[in-house]
């Protein structure tokens, strides 16, 4: 592993820093291996770090060895690296301000996914909301969108099975025939480590994604989902995807800060209308945001166009997480 992506290893392992604290230290220092370099004092002070994220940041840096049994770990583990500066760091999302300095991935990354579409939505849908999902889903896929969700229960687990559904065309499951098929490509953004795939009932699920897409995550082997990640977690699936569908929502939950972060990359966000209040209410909260309320049928053309249309330049407007509405049961 080359000296720079054991700096930006080193610098992603560095405890309360984002990827905006992480990217200007960076900078600052000239290159991540610029950062590892510096003295306390100068992380202190140039780098705008607190005194123990400096200590340990210098104690990271002494400890390369560390580093390369992490990455020694998740290469036995079939998972590799990808930062900003590799070609195949996905180029959908580099153009965030706060795109993650490095991804943990396992499974394949390919050109096709830059004609991603997020599916996302409430953990405890209706089973009406199921069905929709998986028909927006597998057609989406079946005309080789990638569909990227977040591997929770209800709607994301619906939007990977619809897609693994368009691989195995048709039969619900994905097999080893379909391995090199451009259909039913999903992509899972976990809020967790790479290794750590939560909830426990999609772990097999998981599985099965790695098999037709990625799973991909910017936090650290080992780490347990949270608040904090999860909500970063819905940046990611906004960055990566030019259109988002929201199949199902209340007026809370994490599907609106990924509605946020698309609609402030100038990405469309398309809401499925249902006619139940709590639903229905879900919805109008989204159009008021600026999504477009739409039915299974029009979310699967538009997202299609979308996906395959040239990347949008970004209105320069993305909002800081902390003002996004926080997940809450969704």
């Amino acid at each position: 592993m080359s000296p720079r992506t054991l700096a930006w290893l080193a610098l992603n392992h560095l405890p309360g820093a984002g990827a905006v604290t992480l990217r200007r230290l960076a900078s600052r220092f000239g290159s991540p291996e610029g950062a590892l370099q510096a003295s306390r004092e100068e992380l202190i002070t140039v780098g705008s770090l607190a005194p123990a994220q400096a200590d340990e940041l210098i104690r990271l840096a002494r400890d390369i060895a560390q580093l390369e049994r992490i990455a020694a770990n998740l290469e036995r583990a079939g998972a590799f690296l990808l930062t900003l500066d590799d070609d195949d760091y996905p180029a959908n999302l580099r153009p965030l301000r706060d795109s993650p300095l490095l991804l943990y991935a396992r499974g394949t990354l390919t050109a096709q996914d830059e004609g991603a579409a997020a599916i996302v939505g409430t953990r405890t849908p209706s089973d009406a909301a199921i069905a929709v999902t998986q028909q927006i889903s597998t057609a989406l896929a079946a005309r080789g969108v990638t569909v990227v969700s977040g591997l929770a229960l209800g709607v994301d687990g619906a939007a990977h099975r619809g897609a693994l559904t368009a691989r195995a065309g048709g039969a619900g499951h994905c097999d080893s025939s379909a391995e090199d098929s451009p259909a039913g490509r999903t992509i899972a953004v976990l809020g967790s480590g790479i290794d750590r795939v939560t909830p426990r009932e999609h772990r097999a699920l998981a599985e099965q994604v790695a098999t037709s897409g990625a799973l991909m995550s910017e936090v650290a082997p080992g780490t347990a989902a949270s608040r904090e990640t999860l909500l970063a977690r819905n940046r990611i699936q906004a960055g990566l995807s030019k259109a988002v569908i929201v199949a199902q929502c209340r007026t809370r939950g994490g599907s609106f800060v990924t509605a946020r972060r698309a609609l402030a990359a100038g990405r469309p966000v398309f809401a499925v209308s249902w006619e139940e209040p709590e639903f229905a209410d879900g919805a109008a909260r989204l159009a008021h945001m600026g999504a477009r309320m739409v039915g299974a049928a029009q979310a699967i053309d538009l997202a299609a166009a979308a996906a395959f249309a040239p990347l949008p330049q970004s209105p320069q407007r993305e909002m800081l997480l902390g003002n996004a509405t926080a997940p809450d049961g969704e």
